[in-house]
């Protein structure tokens, strides 16, 4: 530890730019290393054995006690809100020979995740931390149950502050103090320091909400001492109150009141289960996702007829997921279940009565954790005053409260890079989003079957090249393309579009003797639909916003787990997830294009089949439980 990297640290910093605290920092630099030594001492006297333990040191500054404690036999990690400090500690790290994984902080959320840590050691970082609750808060997520934290701060009832090495500047109100130190002392301020004067007391107020507990440690060489530890500690008060530094041990004990560890998730939807629409596919699959990484799960509906003749008791089985989560259908209107010929109306009026219910009868507690994909049903929840997360797949036309709600979220998830792009240049701050695509559970996708066994089952011709189209009959997914590109297919090949309202495909039928259109088929046969395909199509059109820039379709990582060759629209939204390697691309909104790569496609055997893999290989990672996973520790 040179003074040169003190040198270049303090050249990088102007907090510390009068004399004092320069030359206060040089000698705090000097004397890390044996102090280091000794506060491994102490750690193990009070909290414990190091060996195999994982340890969080929390900001590591040049690194003396990272590479102490490794030393020691911890397995250690860490992180720093300074940059420079961070490159620092590198290099003695490297220069020690040993291993730590040393990351930056941002101030906020700790880059860990859940449940790492047996060990966190934190001294002299609480008091420049602008929200002590938060950082505690963070420090119990990342530590294990039962386990310590070693944590020191200043002690503002001490007479002579530490750091500016003033008498009774901590007893004075901050702008006082601040201007004391500009004006008079002339010194670096509390601001630029952004040095914090806490008290023991304030200390066990931001630790409410936790399962962090002070451990008093009531032994002592003479009696006296342990007399005045006891009386303390039955008054709830740690012995070092007395001294000029709070130092104390933590330990998280799991309470059954706690809501971290409950970890109530309640997903608030305004869909109608057991319908054909991947909607209410794609909240049922969330659901049973964060169920498995561990939140207790709530779908909460508005009461609606299922289109679908299948029974409610048999919504897991339609859907494809376990039951490990609880459904819950409060009243509402349901207009739109009777007619369609007033769409819009009916939709408003079932929406408010839903918004209604949410607010008399959702019981949503503080507590709880609330996510939703429509923004507009926090409305009747922000009294509530608990987490609500925002699922975002497009902005919608009329934006009524609606970035008001995003910036009144505590966090968003975007479906889309373009999407997340969009609201940080509304105001949505960058860490407060995070990007996750959709997904696909593999184990539907992971069948048996041959291609002729496949058409067998839906009645198509095995002497034929089948170029296939599964989805909604929409404009926007780009089903119009299609059609109008098979005029340029001869006899050989056979264009075959699944999916489509009755109505329509009765129309389409009449117009385009020419492809078969199966009409709607259940989700769970998409497995073995896809392998009956020698080209499966997504022809997604650029003229809307939500398909050029912020869909992430369900169909496109069902199409990457079928093994068979995609050909999609060239689009920024398709090509967040598929490159050259694992499709090709056609011209948006050019039925003639669209035409030319299926064709290519069919012709280059294999090439396709190489796509193909590739496609598969990559899919493999977007699964559920790994976009449940991701957006969960973001969430936490």
């Amino acid at each position: 530890m040179t003074q040169s990297q003190a040198e270049r640290f303090l050249k990088s910093s102007k907090a510390y730019s009068h004399a004092y605290e320069r030359n206060r920092r040089l000698d705090d630099w000097d004397v890390k290393e044996r102090v280091a030594r000794k506060v491994v001492e102490d750690f193990k006297k009070r909290a414990g054995e190091l060996g195999g333990k994982k340890l969080l040191d929390v900001g590591f500054g040049n690194g003396a006690f990272s590479v102490a404690f490794s030393k020691a036999g911890a397995e250690v990690s860490g992180m720093e809100i300074n940059p420079v400090l961070l490159d620092i500690a590198k290099e003695n790290v490297q220069k020690a020979g040993i291993k730590a994984d040393l990351k930056l902080y941002n101030g906020f959320s700790f880059p860990f995740a859940n449940s790492t840590f047996d060990y966190v050691y934190s001294t002299s970082v609480l008091e420049h931390v602008t929200d002590a609750k938060l950082f505690l808060q963070e420090i119990d997520r990342v530590l294990k149950p039962n386990g310590l934290v070693y944590l020191s701060f200043p002690n503002r009832l001490a007479p002579k502050e530490t750091h500016t090495g003033l008498w009774f500047i901590s007893y004075l109100p901050r702008t006082v103090a601040e201007w004391y130190l500009r004006h008079i002392r002339r010194r670096n301020t509390i601001a630029e320091l952004n040095l914090h004067f806490l008290s023991y007391f304030f200390f066990l107020r931001s630790l409410r909400g936790t399962d962090l507990k002070v451990k008093f440690e009531l032994g002592a060489a003479s009696l006296a001492r342990r007399l005045i530890k006891r009386v303390l500690a039955s008054l709830n008060l740690h012995h070092s109150i007395l001294l000029k530094t709070i130092m104390v041990i933590l330990e998280k004990k799991r309470s059954r009141f706690c809501s971290y560890h409950m970890k109530i998730l309640k997903y608030v939807a305004n869909i109608r289960l057991l319908t054909w629409r991947t909607h209410s596919l794609q909240v049922m699959k969330m659901c049973e996702a964060f169920a498995d990484q561990g939140y207790e799960v709530e779908l909460i509906v508005p009461r609606k007829q299922n289109k679908l003749n299948v029974g409610e008791s048999e919504v897991f089985k339609y859907y494809g997921v376990k039951n490990n989560f609880r459904i819950r259908s409060i009243r509402g209107t349901d207009l739109l279940g009777l007619t369609t010929r007033l769409g819009k109306l009916f939709y408003v009026i079932d929406f408010i009565t839903f918004l209604l219910s949410l607010f008399l009868s959702a019981h949503i507690k503080k507590e709880y954790l609330v996510y939703t994909r429509d923004p507009l049903l926090l409305i009747p929840l922000l009294r509530k005053k608990c987490r609500l997360w925002i699922e975002l797949h497009n902005v919608p036309a009329h934006q009524l409260f609606f970035w008001k709600l995003l910036k009144r979220a505590d966090g968003v998830v975007a479906i889309t890079n373009h999407l997340k792009d969009v609201l940080t240049e509304h105001g949505i701050r960058d860490d407060k989003v995070i990007v996750a695509h959709d997904a696909v559970d593999l184990r539907e996708f992971d069948i048996s079957i041959s291609k002729e066994s496949a058409r067998d089952k839906i009645g198509l011709p095995k002497n034929k090249k089948i170029v296939m189209y599964i989805g909604l009959f929409d404009e926007w997914k780009g089903y119009k393309i299609l059609l109008g590109a098979s005029q340029f297919f001869n006899d050989n090949v056979q264009m075959v579009m699944i999916g489509g309202e009755r109505k329509q495909v009765n129309l389409l039928r009449e117009k385009y003797p020419n492809i078969i259109f199966i009409g709607f088929r259940p989700y769970h046969e998409l497995a073995q639909n896809q392998k009956a395909a020698d080209v499966l199509v997504i022809p997604n059109s650029a003229k809307t916003e939500i398909s050029k820039y912020f869909t992430s379709p369900l169909k496109l990582f069902a199409h990457m787990a079928s093994g068979v060759p995609i050909v999609a629209s060239d689009l920024p939204s398709l090509r967040e997830v598929l490159d050259d390697s694992t499709a090709y691309f056609f011209e948006p909104d050019n039925p003639e294009s669209l035409a030319q790569a299926v064709k290519h496609a069919l012709n280059q055997k294999k090439e396709s089949e190489e796509k193909a893999k590739e496609s598969l290989e990559k899919v493999r990672m977007c699964t559920w439980d790994n976009r449940a996973k991701k957006i969960s520790e973001f969430l936490d």
